[in-house]
């Protein structure tokens, strides 16, 4: 992968939407009851969550609704980390001092469920992703629970995977043993030891020179970091390096402006 898609990869793990982990029984429930399905897109806009979700599972019992019990068919973000203790109380932060939770209830059809949840919690997606997401029975008990992760899917991998957005994945992805490997490691980069984005590849692409020189190279960077731009010249049959407008255009941005690489750009 170029490295400018690289860091493109990078920014949107750091926005990415959050999701729910595989639901497990709560670790005191003791009935029957067991929920599965997906809450697979929760995002943040401001302090504001919304998520859709489509359960199995859940209390029968809620065909109307929620009952007269507190946190009765309920499906809420609670404050702690865990499926296999107690998972606090409702979650909400900051500026939000009033539980917003409490009227938020699923209705089911024969223990089935889907629908769409809306709710300001006072939090960032940081401060939410890692908390437990609670299913309540009809009597307002705790029934499901599942851990709000990161998305892993194509940007978690075993050089990312200790950052907050990948915390919670179960496992990493082949990410930097495919696509890092066929498009960024070639037979100039290719150091397992020392270039961190080539560590874990087994092979190199030794064809892999022009597409680095073309989306990666600058006036720059071709003189700053020579291990990754050899050849990359402007002589023989190589491309250019980039000019100043290129890679200001297509590299520095908000979180790279103080960067090396952005040297001379407004």
């Amino acid at each position: 992968m170029p490295r400018f898609a690289l860091l493109a990869a990078t920014l949107a793990g750091v926005d990415a939407t959050l999701k729910a982990g595989a639901f497990t029984k709560y670790f005191n429930y003791a009935g029957t009851l067991a929920v599965s399905g997906t809450v697979d897109t929760v995002t943040t806009t401001g302090t504001t969550q919304t998520f859709a979700y489509s359960l199995s599972g859940v209390d029968p019992l809620c065909v109307s609704g929620a009952g007269t019990a507190a946190n009765s068919c309920g499906i809420h973000i609670h404050s702690e980390k865990t499926c296999t203790a107690n998972a606090g109380g409702h979650y909400f932060t900051g500026a939000v001092t009033a539980d917003p939770w409490t009227t938020v209830a699923y209705t089911s059809t024969g223990g089935y469920t889907s629908g769409s949840v809306a709710i300001n919690t006072g939090a960032t997606e940081a401060e939410v992703i890692g908390r437990s997401l609670i299913i309540h029975g009809f009597d307002g008990g705790r029934i499901g629970c599942a851990i709000l992760e990161g998305k892993c899917e194509g940007w978690c991998d075993t050089y990312h995977f200790a950052s907050p957005d990948c915390s919670h994945c179960a496992t990493t992805t082949a990410y930097n043993d495919g696509s890092v490997c066929l498009g960024w490691c070639n037979a100039d980069t290719c150091d397992r030891t020392s270039d961190k984005y080539c560590e874990g590849c087994t092979w190199c692409d030794a064809a892999g020179k022009a597409a680095r020189c073309e989306s990666w190279c600058n006036i720059y960077t071709c003189e700053s970091n020579p291990v990754q731009c050899v050849g990359c010249d402007g002589t023989g049959s190589q491309p250019p390096c980039h000019a100043l407008t290129t890679i200001c255009a297509n590299w520095c941005n908000k979180w790279t402006k103080t960067d090396k690489f952005c040297l001379g750009c407004p």
